[in-house]
């Protein structure tokens, strides 16, 4: 993994977390989306620089599920403003 891919999965475990931080003191439950996308993104940029060997359709229906995920985040924050 180059410097530029470790740098971009530390940001995406920041965003997470602050989805999470979102979540739970600020009360608004579109944080919960926006850690579950960004945690699967965490997972999904981790298994393919590992290799770790997860069959191409489970990778794909765990990144529609991240999609799926910030989809509802988008909405809720959209229907806030």
């Amino acid at each position: 993994m180059d410097a530029l891919q470790s740098l971009s999965v530390l940001v995406e475990v920041v965003v997470c977390v602050l989805g999470l931080c979102i979540a739970a003191w600020n009360k608004r439950d579109y944080g919960w989306y926006i850690a579950l996308t960004f945690g699967i993104y965490v997972l999904y940029d981790l298994t393919n620089f590992m290799g770790l060997g997860l069959s191409d359709t489970l990778m794909r229906i765990i990144f529609f599920i991240a999609s799926l995920s910030m989809l509802v985040a988008v909405w809720k924050i959209y229907r806030r403003a």
